[in-house]
């Protein structure tokens, strides 16, 4: 049972992991002519594209924290995959032998995400900024968006390992992505 909730978890988390790079993508793309900028304001939509960034930020944020989420029973969220392959049985249910570099992969992966110096500022943002509003504590920077955008990324990458580790997915990250980064240059293009 358990180990079917990691693959399921698993599968979700591939899925969470192409959103994310997808949004980096879309968000990079906004950012890095500014002729897409003075088009936007000059057609009067600027304040829109600004609404439109700040909501795929959002998007971004709750994405990638939804993953560090305490773990609970019913959870579906890749620390609860994490923490269900600490038991040996599950584990062996979900890992075969072509897959257990992968995991082993994903673990270091996430282990290195989970001790990540840019995590609690980036989970302090989305507990006081975003999901709620509430008064920061004194010493935690506001992150910023390359450590963002660099954590997503890691995150992302962890959650890969761990699709491919479980043995629900063979593709990588690194094939998806293409497709988005044309998308989104296309479509910030068309205010340039």
């Amino acid at each position: 049972m358990n180990g079917q909730i990691v693959r399921e978890i698993a599968a979700s988390a591939f899925t969470d992991a192409i959103e994310i790079m997808a949004i980096i993508e879309t968000l990079e793309a906004g950012n890095q002519k500014p002729p897409v900028t003075k088009g936007l304001n000059d057609a009067g939509a600027g304040r829109a594209a600004e609404h439109i960034k700040r909501a795929l930020f959002t998007r971004l944020h709750f994405l990638v924290s939804r993953a560090y989420a305490k773990s609970r029973e019913g959870d579906l969220h890749a620390r609860r995959a994490f923490d269900l392959l600490k038991d040996p049985a599950v584990r062996a249910d979900v890992v075969g032998k072509a897959t257990e570099a992968d995991m082993v992969d994903a673990e270091v992966q996430w282990n290195k995400c989970i001790g990540d110096h840019r995590l609690p500022a980036f989970l302090h943002f989305r507990d006081k900024y975003l999901a709620h509003l509430g008064e920061p504590e004194d010493g935690i920077p506001l992150p910023t968006y390359g450590e963002v955008f660099g954590l997503a990324k890691d995150t992302a990458q962890a959650m890969e390992k761990l699709a491919q580790g479980a043995g629900v997915v063979s593709l990588s990250l690194d094939s998806q992505i293409p497709a988005h980064k044309t998308s989104a240059e296309i479509f910030w293009n068309k205010w340039a």
